[in-house]
């Protein structure tokens, strides 16, 4: 999302928050019930994109996001230490954790470094026993809107980043805008696109059997979008991985879900998903 960038300052507050080939068809344009139980291999996974408060969500989500926003040059460490105190502090909630990744294998212009400082980064959070709590690495937000981040490019990012850090999911989500830079190296993949409503689940990408969906409905203003078909459809497909709903925290474009008078009824979609009710 390109609104993302904007709501680093007010998150931070407030958490004191191309592509492959494929065989599989498009989602279908609205939930569809299940004429059998779903068979899943993975629970399916609920929590806000981006920085959310702990406290306040732990009870309703299954994981924390730990998104690395800030300067990617002037701020690696700090965002490095950010990432640690979240991590510890969804552990003692026990809480899973997907984990950004892009400030530590490409620069401020997105050109790709290679994953050296991502593999001394997982020693890191092996010291500290915090690897164990990481479900899902996220290599780049969005990276169809960067020209320079092609296919190749995300497909090496991908490959290099699961040698370095095996037996974790890599997770993106594409802008509304069709391309899908490095799909074929991705296992949980998604799209945005708020102004659509629910509308969304019909452009979802294609994906092989083998990769599974990210479903990410707009919460925070100005859409304040109705999670029911959203969370509906996540429920009824064993294609979707984890609903991500945007934003928990307050941004410049507006309120987030935590504020915005939506967060009853998303917390209420998450209760049920993280119960299995």
């Amino acid at each position: 999302m390109t609104l993302r960038l904007t709501v680093l300052a007010a998150a931070l507050v407030l958490a004191g928050c191309g592509g492959g080939a494929s065989s599989t068809p498009s989602a279908p344009s609205a939930p569809v019930a299940p004429s059998a139980p779903i068979v899943r291999t993975a629970p399916l996974e609920f929590g806000y994109f981006g920085l959310a408060d702990i406290a306040a969500t732990a009870s309703s989500t299954t994981f924390t996001f730990a998104i690395d926003w800030g300067d990617w040059t002037k701020d690696k460490e700090a965002i490095k230490a950010r990432i640690i105190a979240q991590l510890q502090s969804a552990k003692a909630a026990g809480l899973k954790a997907i984990v950004s990744t892009g400030f530590l294998t490409f620069d401020a212009g997105y050109r790709y470094l290679g994953t050296a400082e991502l593999a001394t980064f997982k020693k890191q959070l092996d010291a500290l026993d915090l690897s164990p709590i990481v479900i899902a690495l996220y290599p780049v937000d969005e990276p169809d809107i960067h020209a320079q981040l092609t296919d190749a490019i995300m497909v090496q990012c991908c490959t290099e980043t699961r040698a370095a850090w095996p037996g974790v999911k890599l997770a993106v989500i594409y802008g509304p805008n069709g391309q899908t830079p490095g799909i074929s190296a991705y296992d949980w993949i998604g799209r945005d696109d708020y102004s659509a409503g629910s509308g969304e689940l019909s452009r979802l990408p294609a994906i092989r059997p083998d990769q599974q969906w990210i479903v990410v409905p707009g919460g925070a203003d100005p859409w304040r979008q109705d999670v029911a078909p959203f969370a509906a459809f996540a429920k009824s497909q064993p294609t979707v991985a984890v609903l991500m709903p945007f934003l928990y925290s307050d941004y410049a474009g507006g309120k987030g879900i935590g504020t915005n008078g939506t967060f009853p009824a998303y917390a209420a979609a998450g209760t049920a998903i993280k119960t299995n009710t």
